[in-house]
């Protein structure tokens, strides 16, 4: 990891062991917009997995597993559950939520990153990474974790912000006009091939660096680590500019915004189908049976020993 990431890794770890709101009130206090939003995601995400894997089909592993929210929805639909997760602050409050002695937490529940999980070889039938892919210094470090502790043919639900949103409609705009203004020798467009975009409401709230992510780029870089898509979708149609604003009734705006959830999900064009919130997509691991050539010989030639580089995320901001 680059000494950015690593500086990165201790804002993280201070945020989420100090925020009362993920301890307690997330998923749970819904008289938050966004804790409404994180609800609906889980529920799909919950039967994404249950529609095509069902519970005896083995175990699962929550990435990032935090205070237990999808841990314990996992165990009610009696899936084998594991998790991992930098915050032992979290970690006891998931141990409380699910009930659990010391042995039996302890033997399931680690204190572990996604770049270095504390799992043996194809121990898992499924992984959950939600919301963890954007505070990870390199994406092809935890991707290969990932597929290690993955059985072949077993699924991963991955899901992260998906900076291409209606609700991000203001800061794609503000980063394409920069690059008009100030242009360094691409074309303004070209600022969408990337993959990651640091988000700056994080960033000005936390301290920490989080990335919003291109889900067409994202499912090119899945891809090349040998994940086949097998369904994806976005969660969340936040007008967020109408909040900003103040003028129209929250009630009416989440009435609207569930609606236009439901309604752009089935549209066939992809431009409108991923433009909610978050992004969730369900890969299977193929990386056994699909032949990428060069892309295979650089999955395999990544050593966690190697300084990441720097990934082209960071410099969002100076732009």
């Amino acid at each position: 990891m680059t000494s950015v990431s690593s500086n990165n890794y201790q804002k993280v770890l201070r945020y989420f062991d100090g925020s009362e709101n993920w301890r307690e009130k997330l998923y749970i206090d819904t008289s938050d917009p966004f804790n409404r939003r994180l609800v609906r995601r889980r529920q799909y995400i919950l039967d994404m997995i249950q529609r095509l894997v069902g519970p005896e089909q083995g175990s699962v592993l929550d990435i990032g597993c935090g205070p237990g929210a999808y841990a314990e929805e996992l165990a009610k639909r009696k899936f084998d559950t594991y998790g991992i997760d930098i915050s032992t602050e979290l970690l006891r409050v998931c141990q409380n939520r699910l009930k659990l002695n010391d042995a039996d937490f302890d033997a399931r529940f680690k204190h572990g990153r996604v770049e270095n999980i504390p799992f043996a070889r194809s121990f898992f039938d499924v992984a959950v990474c939600v919301g963890v892919l954007g505070y990870v210094g390199s994406e092809e470090l935890a991707l290969k974790e990932i597929l290690r502790v993955l059985k072949p043919g077993g699924y991963l639900v991955l899901a992260v912000e998906n900076v291409l949103s209606f609700s991000n409609i203001d800061y794609i705009a503000g980063l394409l006009a920069r690059r008009l203004i100030r242009p360094r020798g691409q074309m303004p467009l070209d600022v969408l091939k990337r993959i990651g975009f640091e988000s700056p409401w994080e960033f000005n709230h936390s301290g920490v660096s989080y990335k919003l992510y291109n889900p067409w780029r994202l499912e090119e870089l899945m891809d090349d680590f040998g994940f086949t898509r097998l369904e994806s979708m976005t969660v969340g149609h936040e007008l967020r500019i109408l909040r900003r604003s103040h003028i129209v009734p929250e009630s009416v705006l989440t009435s609207i915004e569930v609606r236009l959830e439901k309604l752009f999900r089935g549209f066939p064009w992809r431009v409108l189908a991923y433009s909610g919130e978050f992004y969730v997509g369900l890969f299977r691991n193929d990386s056994d049976r699909k032949s990428h050539d060069g892309h295979r010989e650089k999955i395999r030639n990544i050593d966690q020993t190697t300084p990441a580089r720097e990934p082209v995320w960071a410099r969002t901001r100076e732009e």
